[in-house]
């Protein structure tokens, strides 16, 4: 095998992955070679890779789950996103449940927040679906 076939193989095991790549999200669908330069075919704008620095190339793609949902960028910078609704309900309880520990009578707080926390489980299961939609 040449190192043309190995180059080939290495990059056909892109095929089929989704990678957040140059600040998007992209699922290769195939490879094409011309000489020393790559095509990868993707869900958008196809992209051109210098195979004679194969490895430096790649560095710029990191694979991510192959899920509808996260093949939008805002939706995985939000998630991601420090002080994000997911972060501040997780600190939200985890305080509610410090609070009951050391006062009982927090506890009608406590179960206030617990109930707009379900509203607020409720209404991301809405944005979800919504977005499964858009797919």
């Amino acid at each position: 095998m040449n190192n043309a076939d190995n180059i080939l193989q290495r990059l056909e095991l892109m095929i089929g992955k989704t990678y957040k790549y140059n600040g998007g999200i992209v699922k290769i669908d195939d490879v094409r070679m011309n000489g020393n330069v790559a095509r990868l075919v993707t869900d958008g704008s196809p992209i051109f890779v210098n195979t004679d620095d194969l490895d430096n190339e790649l560095k710029g793609f990191k694979q991510i789950s192959d899920n509808a949902l996260v093949r939008d960028v805002r939706i995985i910078d939000s998630i991601m996103y420090e002080n994000n609704i997911y972060s501040v309900i997780q600190n939200t309880l985890l305080d509610s449940i410090e609070k009951i520990k050391s006062d009982k009578g927090y506890i009608p707080q406590a179960n206030a927040v617990n109930e707009a926390t379900k509203n607020l489980i409720e209404l991301e299961k809405t944005r979800i679906s919504a977005f499964a939609l858009l797919k």
